[in-house]
This record gives structure tokens, sequence and C-alpha cells, in this order.
């Protein structure tokens, strides 16, 4: 009776290492396991080389991570290599920073020494402090569950979506949910925490990009540089506007991270970009330099 039980274990044990395969090496497989299979739970487990607790109903950063790994961090690690030699990356700042994605990899990769990770959204915030646990980087990466803006206590509302758990769009009006006015701050506030001669910034959050730069114009004076994300689509001119002329104020240079070959450009050619993001209906990622 032994035998064959040890042969079943044996055969159940291949088995399971042949799916944990499939899982690791097949986009194809990963995305049907996340498609078919992952709305049983709220929750699923990715877990190759980094580890994350996924939101199972997230049909963007969620499933993009567990299909193709962790979202949006190859942007940051090809920002790097545009950066100059001499800049010492100690500090990241992670605004819009999710589930962790970006943060999570930059620091288990040393790419960065340490960062601090802004995500206001409650159910995501605390989605990103187990990862942040599992990752054991407890040490390193200081999770912060304030809303960036122009002011301190600004009055915003805000709504997330039901299918893309990105897209968390906050607002200075009281149509959706107002968010407690105790839990918002301007980045400088923060600056303190830092030196921000050796701190990138990164800032993805949804169209409020103009808002939480209009809240960092001390910590601009240091010339930190920036990734941010373009989106004509939810951000206004008049808007984009305000942030163009804070950024002409500090910054020389930026580079589409979005094409091939990323090039070198005057940041007085940014506006162009604009509008041929927004005739064009996409997005860009951008890194600002002094």
């Amino acid at each position: 009776m032994k035998k064959p039980l040890k042969f079943i274990s044996f055969l159940i044990y291949l088995v399971l290492k042949f799916a944990n395969f499939l899982i690791s090496n097949s986009r194809h497989a990963r995305k049907i396991i996340f498609d078919k299979f992952s709305k049983s739970g709220e929750y699923i487990m990715y877990s190759n080389k980094y580890n994350f607790v996924l939101f199972s109903k997230d049909y963007m950063i969620s499933r993009s991570t567990y299909v193709d790994g962790p979202y949006d961090s190859f942007i940051l690690k090809k920002a790097i290599k545009l950066l100059p030699k001499e800049f010492i990356r100690e500090t990241l700042i992670d605004v819009g920073a999710n589930i962790g994605t970006v943060s999570i990899p930059a620091i288990k990769d040393g790419l960065f020494e340490k960062s601090i990770a802004f995500e206001p959204n409650p159910k995501i915030y605390n989605i990103l402090k187990i990862n942040i646990f599992l990752n054991h980087l407890n040490k390193k990466i200081i999770p912060l569950d304030f809303c960036l803006s122009s002011k301190n206590y600004d009055n915003l509302s805000f709504k997330m979506s039901n299918t893309n758990y990105g897209d968390t769009r906050f607002n200075k009006d009281n149509k959706n949910n107002s968010f407690p006015t105790n839990k918002v701050k301007k980045l400088d506030s923060f600056l303190k925490l830092v030196n921000p001669l050796k701190t990138l910034i990164k800032i993805d959050v949804q169209g409020f990009e103009p808002e939480v730069l209009l809240g960092s114009k001390f910590f601009l004076t240091f010339k930190p540089p920036l990734i941010l994300e373009l989106d004509p689509i939810i951000i206004n001119k008049d808007n984009f506007m305000k942030m163009l002329d804070l950024i002409k104020k500090n910054y020389t240079n930026f580079f589409d991270l979005n094409e091939i070959n990323s090039k070198r450009n005057n940041v007085i050619y940014l506006e162009n970009l604009f509008f041929r993001l927004k005739k064009s209906k996409k997005l860009s990622n951008i890194l600002i330099l002094k």
C-alpha cells in the first residue's frame, strides 16, 4: 500500500511542479488563470522574485502585474539609465504608489536605498503595507496614506473605479466621497524626510499631477529628477499650463519615456507634446531634468 501512495504523491508533486513552471514561464497561462480563476476570491497572489497580494477584480495594475510582472517598474528602470551619472540615487518618492509595483522592485533591486510611498486610497493602502511586509522591506519603504495637493488641508473628493484600481481620481469638489482634510498635505511638508539632492520623485495620480507639483514649489527649487504621467485626456489645458510654468522655472530638459529611443528635449517643447498626445488620445511618461 505504501508504494502506490508514494507513486501518487510523486505524481501530484510532478503535476504541481509542471503547473508552477507553466505559470512562471507562460504569459498565456497567467492570463487564463487571472481572467478565469481569480474571480472566486477578492485577492490573488503573485510570487516571482517579488511578492504581491493583488486585487482579483483589478483589470489594470493587478492583472498587468500578474501577467507581465510589476506594473510600470520598467518606466523607472528606463529613466534611471537617462539620469546624470553624478546623481546619487538615495530616495525614491513614489506619489500614487498603489500596491507597490514601482517602489518594491526599486528597493529590492538596489536601485534606491529607500522609498517614501504615498497612497491615499484606504483599500489600496492596506494592501501596499502588506506587500511591503511580504518583501521584508519595512525598514526601507515608508508607506504614507496622505493625498498630496497644492495646499495643506485642501477640500477634496475622490472616486475609485470598480475595475481599474489604478484609477482613483481626486477633485476639488464634493460630488463624490469626501477625503479627510487632515490627510491632505503639500509634498513640501515632507521635505525634512529626505535629502532633496539625492531624491527622485515619481508622480502618477490620474490627472492630479499639477496639484501635486504646485504643492512642491520649495522642493522643486532643489531640482530633483521628476517622472510624471502626462495624460491630456484628464489634465485640462489650464492646469497643464500652471504645471508647465513651474517646470520651466526649475528645469531645462525632458525625455519622453514612451518613445523607443528617448531623446533629450527642451522643456519648452512639453506643450507641443501635450497637444500631440491630446490629439492622438494617448498618454506618456516623461522624465524631467535640470
